[in-house]
């Protein structure tokens, strides 16, 4: 099978799709975006359909009538403030731009890889795109749709960018929190009781959080802390949010439970915000890896530290590998990267390897069948 690919033109959409600001939480910027997206896929002959979603769009595309299901899986939405993003450039082999790694190179490669395996569909299958608009605030919103979709499912493949001949095999699950404090505001002439102070409340529970013993798998991470108006005034009111993050789900609750306990006993309210599940390493993503590895030997399985949406295909059952999309560095910095000769080597790669795993689908299921 000859694969076509026209770098020109894909770096050309690049461009286009990097210069398009797609904060995530601007709904309407996300919408106005995912039309274009939206129209790729009816371009090719798909049927394809958007779910109105809080927090942005959901684009659901399917080619074929097989009974068998693919997935590839992306996301619109970047993590810069709208005015803040930096525009396309390239220089020295590199693609810069905001999001080009994470995501708009992978998304662009998933509809490109979409539109050639529809042309070569082993019978009985169907090829299928889900790309939300929420992914980077941990797809709170899209989640149960997601889920709904994935039902069913055989195989998964993930377009998250990656490091140089990198899979992703695993992700680690990242819980994110809120605690906020309560205190009584007065002028200091009076006084300053520290038990009515909120920063006081608040930053007692920092120091407890991490001086505690938490799971050797886990990390804690408190990155924003608010409160007070004045230097001369106890504040009333105070907050921080936080996240949990770890390869362990049971680790990841554990450690939340140590950190509500601190948060009710320095007289706080603890708020759960977001939690995506860990995705660990497991035998029919490794099985997957090994079937592609036959097309490339080089590659790396990858344990990767952030988290991202194929954990929600692994947790439906199906088949799932995560991180075909464009290889680069620097991930929600302003010089984000795309290393510009991996575009095409990874086009080719990732429609041998969709092609190859549904063709060998039957083979894999009964080796693990065997092992189990």
């Amino acid at each position: 099978m000859k694969i076509q690919f026209d770098k020109d033109e894909f770096k050309r959409k690049l461009k286009k799709w990097v210069d398009f600001e797609t904060p995530t939480g601007d709904e309407e910027r996300l919408s106005d975006f995912s039309s274009l997206v939206f129209h790729e896929f009816k371009r090719m002959g798909a049927s394809a359909e958007v779910h109105p979603l809080n927090g942005g769009p959901l684009i659901h595309a399917i080619y074929g009538n097989g009974k068998r299901r693919c997935v590839l899986m992306g996301h619109m939405d970047t993590v810069f403030p709208f005015g803040e993003a930096e525009k396309y450039d390239e220089e020295n082999g590199r693609l810069y731009g905001a999001g080009v790694l994470d995501m708009k190179g992978g998304l662009l490669l998933l509809v490109k890889v979409f539109e050639e395996t529809a042309k070569h569909l082993p019978d009985d299958w169907r090829i299928e795109a889900l790309i939300n608009s929420d992914e980077e605030r941990g797809s709170s919103f899209s989640r149960e749709t997601i889920q709904n979709v994935l039902v069913g499912t055989d195989l998964a493949f993930s377009f998250e960018g990656n490091r140089e001949n990198c899979l992703t095999v695993s992700r680690k699950g990242i819980l994110s929190f809120k605690i906020s404090a309560k205190g009584v505001a007065a002028h200091t002439s009076g006084g300053a009781d520290k038990e009515k102070n909120a920063i006081y409340l608040l930053s007692r529970s920092v120091g407890e959080i991490y001086g505690c013993l938490l799971p050797e798998s886990v990390c804690v991470n408190i990155g924003v802390i608010e409160g007070g108006k004045a230097v001369n005034i106890v504040p009333d009111r105070a907050r921080m949010k936080g996240e949990i993050r770890g390869g362990n789900e049971k680790a990841i609750l554990e450690a939340e439970e140590n950190i509500k306990r601190i948060a009710l006993k320095n007289k706080c309210e603890y708020t759960r915000l977001t939690f995506r599940p860990p995705m660990p390493e497991n035998e029919k993503t490794m099985w997957l890896f090994k079937a592609i590895s036959e097309i490339e030997p080089n590659l790396i399985a990858r344990n990767a530290g952030g988290g991202g949406d194929a954990v929600f295909a692994y947790l439906s059952g199906a088949y799932t590998i995560d991180g075909l999309g464009a290889e680069g560095a620097r991930a929600h910095t302003r010089r984000e990267y795309v290393e510009e000769a991996s575009i095409e080597r990874r086009y080719a790669l990732s429609v041998k390897a969709v092609l190859k795993c549904m063709n060998e689908f039957d083979r894999i299921k009964r080796i693990i069948a065997d092992d189990e």
